[in-house]
Formats: structure tokens, sequence, C-alpha cells
């Protein structure tokens, strides 16, 4: 099995794993990068299919973090957005010696809606795939503004836009495949079992994982922490950077001192 291609970068002490969400590269990280980087060792992973890794594509979850624990250091802390997330406690629950804890950013341990749950229509989330697979660039340029379009300039956003699109574009299958990811992987159940910190930042106004979502977990998941960012959608850590890494910060002194 090879590896895959990181970046790592920081002079910090505590290992920290930044994954990515769907249909992005570990670009969309840029604004958060310079406030971190004096108290982390970054490491800086492209999901199998994306960015650097665009050639490993159509794998499972479980493939995936098999590919992924080869490139994370001992005792890391995991930072997950959206599937980023979903994918850093799959890992935490296959190898969770090695971690000593997650973070997730709008990210859901289930992530399509029914009666009882919060999260995503099947039906919205399809059309945003199809948006996707057809014209990928038109697609994440109207997910950006519509995401950040009210707190931040469009400057700002057309920058991120043009990192974003440094990278290669994902291939359907890759999109496809992690796609299946967000519609069939439950783990509502399986992290209630283990003790690793989990802390669990939403942003008040994001429609793809809605945070009211934060009253049911805060309530299953006593181990865990939840934050909520006031003024963000689904990607809170470029609305409110500064705000994000003293969150960040603040969890691993607390992880420190446990």
């Amino acid at each position: 099995m090879k590896k895959l291609i990181k970046i790592t970068m920081g002079t910090g002490d505590t290992n920290l794993v930044l994954l990515h969400g769907w249909g992005m590269n570990s670009k969309i990280w840029y604004s958060v990068i310079p406030f971190l980087k004096p108290y982390f060792k970054l490491h800086l992973i492209d999901l199998p299919g994306f960015g650097k890794n665009y050639q490993y594509n159509n794998m499972t979850i479980d493939e995936i973090i098999n590919y992924l624990y080869l490139n994370i250091p001992h005792k890391s802390i995991l930072l997950g957005w959206s599937l980023g997330g979903l994918i850093a406690c799959k890992i935490a629950l296959t190898y969770p010696d090695n971690i000593i804890g997650i973070i997730t950013v709008c990210s859901s341990p289930y992530f399509i809606k029914d009666n009882y749950w919060p999260g995503i229509s099947p039906m919205l989330l399809q059309e945003f795939s199809n948006n996707m697979k057809t014209n990928y660039l038109k697609t994440i340029k109207q997910f950006l503004f519509i995401q950040l379009g009210s707190y931040i300039s469009k400057k700002k956003i057309e920058y991120l836009l043009k990192m974003i699109l440094s990278e290669k574009q994902p291939t359907v299958l890759a999109l496809e495949s992690t796609l299946n990811i967000l519609y069939n992987t439950d783990l509502r159940k399986l992290i209630k079992k283990f003790t690793i910190p989990l802390l669990r930042i939403y942003g008040k106004f994001d429609s793809i994982v809605p945070h009211i979502i934060k009253n049911i977990l805060d309530r299953d998941w006593k181990h865990t922490y939840s934050v909520t960012l006031e003024q963000s959608a689904h990607i809170p850590f470029i609305s409110q950077s500064i705000q994000f890494c003293k969150i960040i910060l603040e969890f691993n002194s607390y992880i420190k001192n446990i």
C-alpha cells in the first residue's frame, strides 16, 4: 500500500491532522494555517481521490482510513470538516490508541435527514452531486459564495476558489465513491463506545449539518463538547477564522491537562 502525499508544516509540539470535506482539497484550510502553525505540527492530507491524491479513487471508507492511517503520526489530534469529520471519527474508532483527540467541524455521525434526525435531504445532496460532476468549477464557486458570501469579501472568496482549483479536479468516480460514504455511513451508535475527547464545532446558519443536531448529541454523547459559531454557515473556519482557532487552542490545552 503506497503512502499518500501530505504537506507538513508548523513548529508546535502537537500533531494536528487536517481532513477536508467532500469535493474539496486541503487548500480549503489556508486561512487558519498562519494562526495554528506556531502551536501545532500541521499535517494537511488530501483525501484519496482529491487534490494531490487524486489518483486514489473508488475507495470504501475502510480503505480510505487504512490509507490515511499510514500518514497519521503517533498521538495526533484529528481535525475533520464535513466528510472529513466523519472519516476522522471512523479512524478513531478503528485505531483509538493512535488518536488523542477529535475535532469535527460542521460534521455529523450520519448526514442524511429523516423523520427523527436533522441532516441534508437525499434529493438535495444528489442534486449537488450531479452539479459537481457536470460543472465542477461553477458548482464549487456557487457553494463558496452561498456559504461565505455573507461573512467575508468577494475578493477573499475568489482567492480561495483560485487556490482550490489550483489542484487537479476530482474524477466523477472519486466524487461518486465518497458520496456513497456520506449516504451510507452511520456512526451514531459506534461513537458512544469510545472515550477519546471529541469537540464538535457548528455554524449557526449551516443548512447541510443543522446546528440543532448538537442538542441531540450533547444529550447522548456525554464525553463530547460542542461549540456553535454564531456568524457562520458550513465553513466556520473561514468565516470566523480567529474565533475558530481560539477554540482549537483551548481544546488542545484541555487535552494536555487530562
